[in-house]
């Protein structure tokens, strides 16, 4: 098994497995209870709404298992940049604008929908994971936002991604307008 490292601990493929469990059940439990009417919300012009978000949560999902799936070539990243990747994602301060081809354009009518499909697009990050033996540190690809990254760091962005919009999630349902 590939032995990582990651701000100072070990992490392995069975780690990255429990760590996309965790960060899943995080996201899901984030838009449970959330009605129609919530989930249109916005808390200011210009700002996503909770169905807006899991449509972005759903769709950058599915594009970063395809990215590496279809563009991962031989190639290193510094394990430095690990950390890096884990700080950005926890960083709900600094903004950052979404890849175009993963911005909202409504391509969900309703909530369950997006959720279904973020589920559905993690557990196959997930099989991927499971199934595939190559080092993940061996091949790189060029991420959108956060350059070039190997197999591990990508996997720590996805489990960032979902973790940072349910904390957006969780801001948007403390609004002192958010619809009760």
């Amino acid at each position: 098994m590939t032995q990582v490292t990651a701000q100072s601990e070990t992490v392995d493929r069975a780690t990255l497995i429990t760590r996309l469990h965790q960060s899943r059940e995080r996201y899901v439990r984030s838009v449970q209870g959330v009605n129609d009417e919530q989930a249109r919300f916005k808390i200011a012009e210009g700002r996503w709404c909770i169905l807006e978000i899991a449509e972005h949560v759903a769709t950058a999902e599915r594009q970063m298992l395809a990215l590496w799936t279809k563009l991962a070539a031989p190639g290193q990243s510094p394990r430095a940049k690990d950390a890096g990747v884990i700080a950005a994602q926890k960083d709900q301060a600094t903004k950052r604008q979404s890849p175009e081809r993963s911005l909202p354009t409504g391509r969900y009518t309703n909530l369950a929908d997006a959720v279904r499909d973020f589920e559905t697009n993690r557990e196959n990050t997930i099989s991927w994971l499971e199934s595939n033996t190559d080092d993940l540190r061996a091949k790189v690809v060029e991420h959108p936002l956060a350059g070039a990254v190997d197999g591990v760091q990508l996997l720590l962005l996805m489990i960032g991604h979902a973790e940072r919009h349910a904390e957006q999630i969780g801001g948007i349902k403390n609004y002192s307008g958010y619809p009760k």
